[in-house]
């Protein structure tokens, strides 16, 4: 039984808006939003329901697009990552806060807005799987009633 259990699958490493790339015996090779979606879908199904990724990389935010690729919307909890570049200091400093207050009892939410007015500025954000799809569906009803208008 995994009630009331919560998973968290932390990446560290050089990210882009297409993927994170993986550093293998001295050869960096990126491992794409697509190919990350087939990954994580090899994990059992009660531990991809309280998954949270963090992506401790440059527009780690991103990784909610594996979510494009698949047709199940709980492969995974939600993601939490950066929508711009950041520095290793910067991820540093931001997941030592986040460890540190997680492990406080705060609440991701709560721990987000918290590191955010740390840094001064809009470096951390959080989406849920829930979250993003119904962004997605709102975006793609409002193009598709824009396209088939008379």
């Amino acid at each position: 039984e995994l009630k009331g259990k919560a998973f968290l699958l932390h990446f560290v490493g050089h990210g882009s808006k297409d993927g994170i790339h993986i550093l293998n015996f001295s050869e960096e090779n990126l491992v794409s939003w697509k190919e990350l979606a087939g990954l994580i879908c090899q994990f059992p199904e009660k531990v991809q329901q309280q998954l949270l990724l963090n992506l401790s990389c440059c527009f780690g935010l991103n990784v909610i697009k594996v979510l494009n690729y698949l047709n199940d919307e709980t492969v995974f909890f939600g993601a939490l990552g950066s929508n711009r570049e950041i520095t290793p200091q910067e991820a540093k400093k931001l997941n030592t806060k986040f460890y540190k207050k997680m492990l406080n009892g705060q609440t991701v939410n709560r721990i987000i807005d918290n590191i955010n007015q740390e840094f001064g500025e809009d470096l951390f954000y959080g989406i849920t799987s829930f979250g993003y799809r119904t962004i997605m569906s709102a975006v793609g009803n409002q193009h598709t009633a824009r396209t088939t208008e008379p």
